[in-house]
């Protein structure tokens, strides 16, 4: 009896270990694997966001290729709650590995302006309106 039931408990560990063990190798090589976007990415992740709605972002920007391995890996790598926010800049061939150290860290764009000293306002406007990537209400200009 003894031994019949360590056969079965070992059987029954095998069955379960050896595919879990596929599962989890498979989604290492994912999450590690260079991305298949073949240019550079800019994504826009807003405040409030969870790491549902940034993974489907990602996703539909082709940033990374499988939401799931990424919300698994998430979860299970603590860092869900840890992404930062702004506009991110994603090179061709980034890994979700590596799309997670980028968000982790907040390495956002940088968008940088020369404004001339001397400048009518007006023409200052003129140059923010014109600067590629800048958002946002200008308001009320001064006289």
């Amino acid at each position: 009896m003894t031994r019949r039931l360590l056969r079965f408990i070992f059987v029954f560990v095998l069955l379960i270990l050896v595919p879990a063990g596929g599962i989890l190798s498979w989604g290492y090589a994912q999450f590690t694997r260079p991305g298949q976007q073949a240019f550079d990415q800019t994504v826009v992740l807003t405040k409030g966001q969870g790491l549902k709605e940034i993974a489907a972002q990602l996703a539909k920007s082709g940033v990374i290729s499988n939401q799931l391995v990424f919300r698994v890996g998430g979860r299970f790598g603590g860092w869900s709650r840890d992404l930062k926010y702004g506009e991110f800049r994603f090179p061709a061939g980034t890994s979700m590995h590596d799309v997670v150290a980028i968000l982790l860290k907040g390495i956002t764009v940088v968008r940088r302006v020369t404004i001339p000293e001397g400048l009518s306002t007006i023409r200052v406007v003129n140059i923010l309106r014109l600067t590629e990537g800048l958002r946002g209400d200008i308001g009320q200009i001064p006289g």
